[in-house]
């Protein structure tokens, strides 16, 4: 904290811009603090058997799964194909404990065959040794996308008049508090426990972004990086409207040669195997508190009140499209930039989070680029310009984002449980601030590499 106060260029706005970013990172460590606590410690506190004298430590896993569940899956299956056999056969010498996890996932497997194919490093050293290792990857990983958002929404979503010394400190700020909160909550954990690779494929889908913006020309680039990731999870599918909006029918050609050759990686059979177990997901989803999908929160909660599963999946499907659509056609309008590509793709994570009938809650880290650019966005217009409304959605993003990092076992009343209303709520705090701010005028196409650029641009200069 020290550091920041003693550095001069906090102040290269004036005494009230200066004053307001203290504010702003005093408010980001104490944010970090409380929401920490409240998520490890004061939310896990329970009455034990409704005796206020007695409590217990809740937990925030659901019980009778083992640890690691969907990395052995991908790790052991990787061998299956490796040794000359097809994503359905049942592998040998399978533990007890596991095998009736496998027998039920036969012929399900969501996981794209080219998901098993980057899983064929850890095929040759043995299972302890690479579940440590995917355990760091998810953590650096994540680190990588708040990173990579971060550095991204400071670039492309400053205008002329922001003054960057200022948007540097607020950045890091950032950086910080959504990196703590991130690993310290559920959703982190939930994603370590299982050893899920929903961040890898995220990471891909923003160096894609990234790709996008800063090299334009660099099509087949950007359209493997979208690959890569479509191939390990199917929802970055979503993002396949901002290269087409870049690119238009260009792009076809591409994206149809790579897909096809990622999803063929193992073989016709194992692709179809993997269509038809995803088509069998969707025709039997299983709802619970740890599955923030539109299904679940229908099947959970919204049929007590006497709502059909169908007809209250179907209208929180419509609602989340609507949310979309109305961003969509906003930044279409105003026509493709590299800001309004980033709030594009911003706001397009929680549709591929709530839509689909399975997202267990290990997605919610996926938030964790969405929470940094907006972050930033609202911290910059508070510093620069004393916008309170800009403090309010700040204040409104730290709170849902409280709610989302605990966890759904924790909650003292089920319709809190499950997190599809807070995902939705900041999918719509985020229309919110697309509807209420002009379009990027001003804003360079890749942003401002130093303050010398932003001296000569406000100067005149070349």
């Amino acid at each position: 904290m020290k550091y920041f106060q003693q550095k001069r260029w906090l102040y290269a706005s004036g005494e009230g811009s200066g004053k307001r970013v203290n504010f702003l990172i005093y408010a980001f460590c104490i944010a970090a603090c409380v929401i920490y606590l409240w998520i490890n410690i004061v939310a896990r506190v329970f009455p034990q058997g409704g005796d206020e004298s007695g409590y217990y430590w809740g937990t925030p896993f659901p019980s009778g799964v083992l640890a690691g569940h969907d990395f052995w899956v991908t790790y052991t299956y990787s061998k299956v194909l490796l040794s000359g056999h097809n994503i359905n056969s049942l592998p040998e010498s399978i533990p007890v404990s596991r095998r009736g996890l496998f027998e039920g996932a036969r012929g399900i497997l969501v996981y794209p065959p080219f998901a098993f194919f980057v899983y064929i490093p850890y095929s040759f050293i043995s299972y302890s040794d690479a579940y440590s290792i995917q355990m760091f990857l998810i953590l650096l990983s994540n680190m990588a996308v708040i990173f990579l958002a971060s550095m991204m929404a400071r670039k492309f979503l400053l205008h002329a008049g922001d003054d960057i010394s200022i948007s540097s400190a607020i950045t890091y700020a950032v950086i910080a508090a959504i990196a703590f909160i991130t690993i310290s909550s559920y959703g982190f954990l939930f994603s370590v426990e299982r050893g899920s690779s929903d961040v890898f494929a995220m990471l891909f889908s923003w160096l894609f972004l990234y790709a996008l913006i800063r090299h334009p020309d660099r099509m087949w680039m950007q359209a493997l990086l979208l690959s890569c990731a479509i191939n390990i999870k199917l929802t970055p599918v979503i993002f396949s409207v901002l290269i087409l909006w870049k690119h238009r029918w260009r792009v076809i050609i591409p994206m149809t040669v790579i897909n096809s050759a990622l999803m063929m990686v193992w073989g016709r059979e194992n692709a179809l195997i993997f269509l038809k177990g995803v088509a069998r997901l969707k025709a039997t989803p299983d709802g619970w508190w740890g599955d923030h999908s539109a299904f679940s929160f229908a099947y959970t909660t919204l049929r007590s009140y006497g709502l059909s599963i169908q007809a209250g999946e179907g209208l929180l499907i419509a609602a989340v499209l609507s949310q979309w659509a109305c961003c969509a056609l906003v930044l279409w309008r105003r026509g493709y930039s590299a800001s309004n590509a980033l709030l594009l793709f911003a706001v397009s994570i929680p549709v591929m989070m709530l839509v689909p009938n399975c997202s267990n809650d290990y997605k919610l880290i996926l938030l964790a680029g969405p929470f940094s650019v907006f972050a930033i966005r609202w911290a910059y217009q508070y510093a620069n310009s004393a916008d309170s409304k800009a403090l309010v959605f700040l204040f409104l993003q730290f709170l849902i984002m409280a709610c989302i990092a605990k966890s759904g076992g924790f909650a003292r009343h089920s319709w809190a449980a499950n997190k599809f209303p807070f995902v939705f709520l900041f999918g719509f705090l985020m229309m919110l601030e697309i509807l209420r701010s002009r379009s990027a005028e001003g804003a360079s196409e890749n942003g401002y590499r130093s303050c010398r650029d932003v001296r000569q641009t406000l100067s005149g200069k070349k």
